[in-house]
């Protein structure tokens, strides 16, 4: 059986929770650690105990380190030195490369690894007038954003991941709500311009829905700043 343990306690009837713990013998210690610290400050509990929690089917917590931390790259300039850049990017695992693809741009920070389940992806631009999302497995791109003469020119992606927003909580834990089985990997942000529009970074969303399965969809939505904008190509 696969099982958690919970410093719990009673006050007035009211059931609390000091953390969890992995194995009995770190539950106990916090437990005396917790009721040391409750007498100090002058408090009281009725009683204290460990409870014993089956996690067997629960939500489990993903792996650590998280893709961000996992992935990094290489990044290599293919134009000469006074046109428009281009670049050819390697994706590292550690030191092993893992994929590759070129850019029609600066790369900027046009990468952003991410998971859905147990399957990792990236958020990259080859294009700099739209978004793709590459399989980490195979190094296929599996989805993306057809480019627009007037289209968003992102330059940032940030897809939250789930150690992003918790410290560790655990499903079956006192605590513990369904929505902290949030994020997931399906939606993110992005910060860019649009074609002739650079004065500012502009904020969209993106969402990127059943990439571990065999189709995917990238969609973008724009917040609009308010004012003017010069008319300028992104640099």
């Amino acid at each position: 059986m696969a099982a958690i343990y919970e410093v719990r306690a009673t006050h007035d009837g009211r059931v609390s929770s000091f953390d969890v713990r992995r194995t009995p013998g770190e539950a106990q210690a916090l437990l005396e650690e917790s009721r040391a610290r409750v007498e100090t400050v002058g408090g009281r509990n009725d009683c204290y105990w460990v409870e014993t929690i089956d996690t067997t089917g629960l939500f489990e917590l993903p792996s650590q380190p998280a893709p961000r931390d996992r992935y990094t790259t290489r990044v290599t300039r293919t134009s000469p030195e006074g046109v428009w850049t281009t670049v050819h990017v390697d994706v590292l695992d550690g030191d092993r490369a893992v994929a590759s693809y070129d850019r029609n741009h600066s790369m900027f920070d046009t990468f952003e690894p991410f998971r859905q389940g147990d399957r990792e992806f990236v958020l990259i631009a080859p294009h700099y007038r739209a978004t793709s999302v590459m399989d980490l497995v195979t190094g296929e791109i599996i989805a993306g954003e057809e480019p627009s003469p007037d289209g968003f020119c992102p330059v940032g992606y940030y897809v939250p991941d789930w150690w992003d927003v918790h410290d560790g909580s655990m499903p079956g834990s006192l605590y513990w709500t369904d929505d902290m089985e949030w994020p997931r990997g399906d939606s993110g942000f992005v910060w860019g311009c649009f074609r002739g529009d650079d004065s500012s970074w502009k904020v969209t969303t993106s969402t990127c829905r059943g990439c571990s399965k065999a189709s995917s969809s990238v969609t973008s939505a724009w917040l609009r700043r308010a004012g003017d904008a010069p008319d300028a190509e992104p640099a």
